[in-house]
């Protein structure tokens, strides 16, 4: 009987545990969908508004921006923005 007993206290805490480890992956992911989801909404705007855009210093910080959140490396950067002829402002942060 104590066995059993041991026995249903261990699989109630294992489940136990199972849910509460579900439930924070969960709400974990839910959090990082709605994240990346206005990410990307931002993103749509900052390259809309580039491409509208016929103001260089406007879009050299719009280029910023875009740069951040794709995360270019410096030579990407560089490529850009020799393309374009765009004034740079600041290093890109990884």
């Amino acid at each position: 009987m104590v066995a059993l007993s041991l026995v249903l206290t261990k699989t109630f805490w294992l489940s136990l545990l199972g849910y509460c480890i579900n439930s924070y992956c969960d709400s974990r992911l839910q959090r990082c969908q709605s994240r990346e989801g206005a990410n990307l909404e931002y993103l749509k705007n900052v390259v809309l508004s580039f491409l509208l855009s016929n103001d260089s210093s406007s879009k050299g910080h719009m280029l910023n921006a875009i740069a951040a959140v794709l995360r270019f490396s410096s030579p990407e950067m560089e490529r850009v923005s020799c393309t374009h002829k765009l004034p740079v402002q600041g290093n890109i942060k990884q």
